[in-house]
């Protein structure tokens, strides 16, 4: 179960390839920090799945029949994929990802010495605003 977090918490970690202008902390201003607000953002509630979408219609100039081979075509893999993810799901019923790596999280910042950073406030849902509100 361990191991399956760490791998969830790697793929949502290398999601974030570049660095927001609110996320942002000059070199010079990091040793004045004293105390901040930590938040978590989890927005999954449970695993989904993707395909590769078929593109017969677009290759071949278009038409109802490409479009149904389309059609047909991604439902199969859309079926596959569901029961592929099916059995992982349902071994994760019950299990929270975001209150576990709120805790892990709260554990490790404990260790920083920055006042109030073990407060992570972990947060389901947000709105476009959320994030640039919370900063300022």
């Amino acid at each position: 179960m361990k191991r399956l977090i760490l791998v969830a918490a790697a793929i949502a970690l290398s999601a974030c390839a570049t660095v927001r202008p609110d996320n942002m902390i000059d070199a010079e201003a990091r040793p004045l920090i004293t105390s901040t607000d930590t938040v978590l953002v989890v927005k999954a509630a449970e695993i989904g799945t993707e395909i590769n979408v078929s593109n017969v219609a677009a290759a071949t100039g278009g038409g109802l029949i490409p479009a149904l081979i389309d059609s047909g075509i991604n439902a199969d893999r859309t079926k596959k994929a569901e029961e592929a993810a099916g059995p992982i799901r349902d071994k994760l019923i019950d299990f929270d990802f975001g209150a576990e790596l709120q805790e892990d999280l709260a554990r490790e910042l404990e260790t920083t010495g920055i006042e109030n950073i073990g407060n992570v406030e972990l947060v389901r849902s947000e709105t476009a605003e959320y994030r640039s509100t919370k900063v300022a």
